[in-house]
């Protein structure tokens, strides 16, 4: 089943593999059922959720907020620094949300340079250096690396859109 008025196919791509090519965002289910010509197996089934690369963003962007919100106050060089890194995420999540539907490149890539130079300079020292540096505002390693790897997959997946 597809989401109404997908034209969303699977396509013979060699031998035993195909491809699901999704032309909307929703959610998809897709059944298998293999045959010899004289016995067929039972259907196994498989749902594919697809969204756009937008909604993909602002929820890493979420997801980030959600966990930097969640750690002790001692992870922080300055408690007040929680708030300034969420109120940035926020304040790019609003640039992407702003943005034309259509494709607002200039939004994206204003939204990829506020990570670039407001929060990942914050939040690199323990992958860099293995310890956190002078201008990290979370202290601790194992969240603080966290973080990073999120900003940075966020950042990989921005790229795509300017």
């Amino acid at each position: 089943s597809a989401p109404d008025g997908s034209a969303a196919e699977l396509v013979y791509v060699a031998y035993n593999r195909v491809r699901f090519l999704a032309d909307m965002e929703g959610t998809f289910v897709v059944n298998l059922v293999v045959s010899d010509g004289e016995l067929s197996s039972d259907p196994a089934s498989a749902t594919i959720t697809v969204i756009s690369a937008r909604t993909a963003v602002i929820d890493g962007l979420n997801e980030t907020v959600y966990l930097i919100n969640e750690m002790p106050p001692q992870y922080f060089r300055n408690i007040r620094l929680r708030g300034v890194i969420t109120n940035t995420l926020g304040e790019i999540m609003r640039r992407i949300d702003n943005a034309n539907r259509a494709a607002d490149a200039g939004a994206y890539l204003s939204a990829y340079n506020l990570l670039q130079r407001n929060v990942l300079p914050r939040v690199d020292g323990c992958t860099k250096y293995g310890r956190p540096d002078n201008t990290d505002w979370i202290l601790h390693c194992p969240s603080q690396r966290t973080i990073y790897l999120l900003v940075l997959d966020t950042m990989r997946q921005l790229r795509t859109m300017f």
